[in-house]
């Protein structure tokens, strides 16, 4: 290509052989040539760089549009034709707001106002193409261009439809749902003005239109309420606004000629810039509600004036009737040895119905005790083949003038149970003296044993059995199978129904198993203890026994190793040795360690150890005296135990004092 030098070059030479006239001539044309082809290589340079732009702007994914500050369109993409619905052949610079409608019918001069300001990068907002079906949706961004001094506005397009029509299904259940709920819900502005009102809030379509953009005053006027409704909604709303929290009201209305009780909250909504854009509240009618709670609060007043009425009629009863009863009974039994045979008999008949009433007397009092839930059990550690021996020998010689043989069969020596000592034995006598009394052939035999985590007592009779249809009954109150007045049998049919009644208040269960004329048998089950002490043994407490015989410690860890960690102090010094050294859980003290010390000296002198101020410390006393325990609590022990040592009260004293946290903490 010829340089610019050459040129000039020459166009000398050609001058140096002109006329003038040529020469002027020749030079114009010379400069004209020279501009044309400056301009040329202009144009070419122009022409590549706009291929090139309009190569990489068709590339856009994104549907996108240049337009000038009028919104004349400049440059398209393919994908913002097909959106838009803008063909080829369209002019290029028709207006882009006459091709999509703005959902905030915004003007062009109102998009650079807004892009004016330094706070705006871009505007967005949601428009329709008016090329494009009714539900089509886009969202528009507008952001500001400039390119050699010439500023443009860049358009770009998200198509939203899909997202949209989400969102309006949302919504659409959004008031299905507030349109169906049973709460009343309303939206108001921070100033009181209603923006949304649900059809369970006001029925009549005409009138929560009316409603929108106006206030609780206004809806007073028009109803024909009282202001006091609006004044007390105007002051729950303000206070649910300055709190920044949910407020609870009640209020009464008569809509209707009926009175109603509405509980309304008011729930502040905060925007993003932290500021209460609209309160929502939510109103349900608590008219049955508050009805039922009148007539509950009525029934409970009925029910406590019965139980009080009940509970004086038990109290009367049990001195009006228990204390004759005695004297009945103690005269009889006092006259007897001092009047003839012929008359005695009638006063052994006066003794034994005595105790019959008083038996069933107390029965009734007891089951009515149970169901009021007005007696406590004081659970310990008991050992239910013991008790049932127990049991036995009370119930023999009964056994034996009715020429029945009464037997146990103990699978184990210890069972192991955690309830009320009375009342396991109430429950096992009961059962027994059930079946003396409906056997008159054979006998009863006790069985004792345990699987897993139950314990298990069966009373097993060879008498009159039970028909099924009245198996279902035999455990409700004053409920027997023969209840006629020529029944054979004595009794109200109050003993099951007390025994099952206690059973369940020690987590416990009885059923019954029997054919008629074919004997039954009585079914108790308990729960074990040993379950919980192997489990607690997986973390043995740890237990000090500072007494001064080394044999003590001997038989304590012999008879409860298998549960506790012993260790032994023989002197009030050893036990403060092992106060720096051990963590305990429990102190077991002998009242003799210090043989100067008075029991209530020697816990001071164990309580100025800090290590043992918190830990439980109960005495080993020498003397089974009444009242010494109440006396020892009182000084501060936390229990005691009294010599010889029995396994099941030093089983009982630290199962009760050893609490799970101990465990845990001792390993």
């Amino acid at each position: 290509m010829i340089g610019v030098g050459g040129v000039f070059l020459f166009a000398a030479a050609v001058l140096s052989y002109l006329t003038p006239l040529s020469l002027v001539l020749a030079t114009a044309t010379f400069f004209f040539a020279l501009l044309a082809w400056i301009a040329w290589r202009r144009l070419g340079r122009w022409k590549r760089a706009t291929t090139r732009w309009r190569s990489f702007f068709e590339s856009i994914g994104n549907p996108a549009v240049i337009t000038d500050l009028d919104g004349r369109i400049l440059e398209c993409t393919a994908s913002a034709r097909t959106v838009l619905g803008f063909a080829r052949n369209m002019r290029r610079s028709r207006h882009l707001l006459s091709l999509i409608e703005p959902g905030e019918k915004l003007s062009i001069e109102q998009i650079l106002k807004k892009l004016g300001n330094e706070d705006e990068e871009d505007v967005t907002f949601e428009a329709h193409p008016t090329g494009s079906a009714d539900d089509v949706r886009l969202r528009v961004h507008v952001s500001m261009m400039s390119d050699t001094n010439v500023e443009r506005l860049v358009w770009s397009f998200d198509d939203v439809t899909e997202f949209r029509q989400q969102i309006d299904q949302y919504e659409a259940f959004l008031d299905h749902l507030i349109r169906n709920t049973p709460l009343e819900v309303a939206i108001l502005s921070p100033d009181g003005r209603y923006l949304y009102l649900s059809s369970s809030f006001i029925a009549d379509e005409r009138r929560r239109e009316w409603l929108i953009g106006r206030t609780d005053f206004d809806y007073c006027k028009e109803s024909g309420l009282h202001l006091e409704l609006a004044l007390r909604r105007r002051a729950h709303r303000v206070e649910s606004i300055d709190r920044r929290e949910t407020v609870f009201f009640e209020e009464n209305l008569v809509v209707d000629g009926e009175e109603r009780r509405l509980a309304w909250r008011y729930c502040p909504f905060i925007d993003a810039e932290n500021d209460v854009a609209m309160v929502v509240g939510f109103g349900v009618d608590i008219t049955d509600l508050v009805r039922c709670r009148t007539e509950l609060a009525d029934a409970r007043e009925e029910v406590l004036k019965s139980a009080k009425l009940k509970e004086s009629l038990l109290q009367n009863v049990s001195h009006e009737i228990r204390t004759p009863l005695a004297g009945i009974i103690g005269t009889a039994q006092m006259l007897q040895p001092d009047v003839p045979e012929s008359i005695r008999d009638f006063l052994v008949n006066i003794e034994d119905n005595g105790r019959r009433l008083a038996e069933t007397l107390n029965e009734m009092l007891d089951l009515a005790g149970l169901q009021a839930e007005n007696v406590e059990m004081q659970a310990e550690i008991v050992n239910l083949s013991d008790e049932v021996r127990e049991v036995l020998r009370s119930v023999q010689s009964v056994a034996d003038r009715r020429g029945l043989f009464l037997r146990v069969n103990v699978a184990q020596p210890e069972i192991l149970v955690r309830a009320d000592r009375g009342a396991v034995f109430r429950c096992i006598r009961n059962l027994v003296d059930n079946a003396v009394k409906f056997t008159t052939d054979g006998g009863i035999l006790l069985d004792v044993s345990a699987s897993y985590e139950y314990a298990y007592l069966r009373v097993m009779d060879s008498g009159v059995g039970i028909e099924e249809n009245a198996k279902e009954d035999v455990f409700e109150a004053f409920s027997q199978e023969d209840a006629g007045l020529e029944r054979s049998f004595e009794g109200v049919g109050l003993g099951l129904a007390v025994t099952k009644q206690i059973l369940a208040t020690m987590d416990g269960e009885i059923r019954v198993h029997s054919r008629k004329g074919a004997g039954s048998s009585f079914v108790v089950r308990l729960p074990l203890v040993e379950p919980e002490l192997r489990r607690r043994g997986e973390w043995k407490s740890r237990v000090l026994v500072a007494d001064p015989h080394k044999e003590t410690h001997r038989i304590i860890s012999h008879m409860l190793s298998d549960y506790f960690e012993f260790e032994a102090a023989h002197s009030l010094e050893e036990l403060a040795e092992h106060a720096s050294s051990s963590i305990f859980d429990v102190i077991l003290v002998d009242s003799r360690l210090h043989p100067d010390l008075e029991p209530h000296h020697l816990l001071e002198s164990i309580h100025a150890i800090p290590e043992f101020q918190s830990i439980p410390s109960i005495l080993i006393d020498h003397q089974q005296l009444p009242g010494r325990k109440a006396q020892y609590t009182r000084q501060g022990w936390d229990d005691c135990v009294a010599k010889p040592l029995s396994k099941l009260d030093l089983l009982n004293v630290l199962y009760t004092h050893c609490g799970e946290s101990s465990h845990v903490s001792a390993t």
